[in-house]
C-alpha cells in the first residue's frame, strides 16, 4: 500500500477519534476508551501494513502486534469490563509473544527471538489459567512452558542451519521442576517424595550387596 493511503487511513482515523471526543463531550458519554482503541489499533495496522509490505522491516511486528494488544484491551474494558479480568493481561502478554514469533519467522537467523515468544505466551497462559481457576497455582505451568520453548528451540535450525545442543539441559531441568510442582499440586504429591526416598535407599542398598558379593 502506498505512502498516500496510509496517511488517508490514518487521517481518518484521527477525524473518527476527534468527532467521537466531541460526542461525548456533547452528549456526557464517556467514549474516551473507544477513542484510544481506534487509535491504537490504526499506529497497529500502520505498522502492519508496513511488515507485510517489507519483510525486511521485521522491526515493524514489536510496535504492531502489541499496539494492536492494547487497543483490543481498552476496547473490551470498553464494551465488556467484566471480561477483562480474564482475559486482559493475557491478551496484552500474548499479543507481545506473537510479536516475537512473527519476527522468527521471518528472520530464522534470529533463533534468540524463540526464548521471549516462549516467555510471553507462558506468562499469558498462567494469567489465564489463574483467572479462569481461582486458587489454581500457575508454577508448574510456568515452568512447562519454558521447558517447551528450549526444547522447540532445540528442535528447530540453530545458525547455520544445524540444531543447537545445549537447550536441551534448560529444557530438561524445566520441564522436571514442572512436573515436581505438579505432584506437588495433586493427592498422588504426598506420597511422591517418600517413594522417591525408598526407591532410591532400595537402589542404593541393591548395589552394596551386589559390590560385597562380587
Amino acid at each position: 500500500m502506498s505512502e498516500s493511503r496510509w496517511r488517508i487511513i490514518g487521517g481518518v482515523a484521527l477525524i473518527l477519534a476527534g468527532l467521537l471526543a466531541l460526542v461525548s463531550l456533547w452528549f456526557e458519554v464517556n467514549l474516551a476508551g473507544v477513542v484510544w482503541g481506534i487509535l491504537l489499533a490504526v499506529g497497529g495496522v500502520i505498522f502492519l501494513g508496513v511488515l507485510l509490505s517489507n519483510r525486511e522491516a521485521w522491526w515493524a511486528a514489536f510496535p504492531a502486534f502489541p499496539l494492536l494488544g492494547i487497543a483490543a484491551l481498552i476496547l473490551l474494558g470498553t464494551f465488556a469490563p467484566q471480561a477483562t479480568r480474564y482475559w486482559g493481561g493475557a491478551l496484552v502478554l500474548g499479543s507481545i509473544g506473537l510479536s516475537f514469533v512473527v519476527v522468527y519467522l521471518l528472520r530464522r537467523e534470529f533463533w534468540w527471538a524463540i526464548i521471549p515468544a516462549g516467555t510471553m505466551l507462558t506468562l499469558a497462559l498462567v494469567t489465564l489459567a489463574e483467572s479462569l481457576l481461582p486458587g489454581a497455582s500457575g508454577g508448574w505451568v510456568f515452568f512447562a512452558g519454558l521447558g517447551l520453548t528450549f526444547l522447540v528451540l532445540y528442535l528447530l535450525p540453530g545458525p547455520g542451519g544445524t540444531h543447537m545442543t545445549w537447550p536441551l539441559y534448560p529444557a530438561g531441568i524445566l520441564l522436571v521442576l514442572s512436573l515436581l510442582l505438579f505432584l506437588g499440586t495433586t493427592a498422588l504429591g504426598r506420597f511422591f517424595w517418600p517413594l522417591a526416598l525408598i526407591l532410591v535407599g532400595v537402589f542404593l542398598v541393591y548395589r552394596a550387596l551386589r559390590g560385597t558379593r562380587s
